[in-house]
C-alpha cells in the first residue's frame, strides 16, 4: 500500500493545487488498525481542499475497495 499512498497523496495534491475539493464517502471506522495512516491522509486532504471551488471529485465506497484489497494482501503474504 506504500505506493499506492504515495500516488493518492500526490495525485490529490494536484487535484487540490487546481482548486479542486476531494471527498471520500464510505464507512472510515471499519478500516484495519494498519491503515490508520491512510484513513488519516483522506482526512487530511479533505480538510486542505475544503475550500476549494472549482469542482469536486468524490471517492464513494472507497473504504470497502481498501478493505477488500488489504484481505487480499494479507493473504499473499503467507
Amino acid at each position: 500500500f506504500t505506493i499506492f499512498r504515495e500516488a493518492a497523496q500526490e495525485y490529490f495534491q494536484e487535484l487540490i493545487r487546481e482548486n479542486i475539493r476531494v471527498r471520500f464517502i464510505g464507512d472510515r471506522d471499519g478500516l484495519p488498525g494498519d491503515l490508520v495512516d491512510l484513513r488519516r491522509m483522506m482526512d487530511e486532504i479533505e480538510w486542505a481542499s475544503c475550500e476549494n471551488t472549482g469542482g469536486t471529485f468524490v471517492l464513494a465506497e472507497i473504504m470497502d475497495l481498501v478493505k477488500g484489497l488489504s484481505k487480499k494482501h494479507k493473504k499473499s503474504e503467507y
